[in-house]
């Protein structure tokens, strides 16, 4: 059965240098009876404060789909990859056999929001990967617009 979530019912979390709205159990909420919608394990809408985010840390046989709504966002992973995603950006990371990265907000003083998703991968143990591309507003403006697709990975 499918559990309608609103906007408004959603957890919110408030740390101070990050505000977030989860779809589904992560980090400090926890419900059981609605921790994820197939492959799809996390929905999150991020704001980071300037010059905060997540330091440096691991993740392994993730897809990891972002996509910047205002603000900027900097990526940086152990693949060697250092990106600042402007808004309108969507970013794919494929973690597969492990990968290292952080997401910071470089600003002096505008905070970044972003949608971040993590999904299954069709496949365990695939070649890390990274790709992300700008994506224009008349480009999905009232329409949908196909961000990433599944075959044997996610990617842009």
């Amino acid at each position: 059965m499918i559990k309608v979530v609103t906007s408004e019912e959603r957890h919110t979390s408030d740390r101070g240098w990050i505000h977030s709205e989860f779809s589904f159990s992560f980090a400090d909420y926890e419900d059981p009876s609605n921790a994820h919608f197939g492959c799809l394990l996390a929905h999150n809408d991020n704001t980071l404060m300037p010059q905060e985010g997540f330091k440096k840390h691991p993740h392994h046989n993730l897809e990891i789909v972002s996509y910047v709504i205002s603000g900027t966002l900097k990526h940086v992973d152990s693949m060697g990859t250092e990106q600042l995603l402007e808004a309108g950006t969507a970013q794919v990371m494929s973690a597969g056999t492990g990968v290292e990265h952080s997401e910071t907000n470089p600003s002096e003083d505008e905070p970044v929001r972003f949608l971040q998703m993590w999904f299954l991968p069709s496949h365990r143990e695939l070649k890390p990967s990274y790709a992300y591309r700008k994506i224009e507003e008349d480009a999905y403006l009232n329409r949908l617009y196909p961000i990433t697709s599944h075959a044997n990975n996610l990617t842009l």
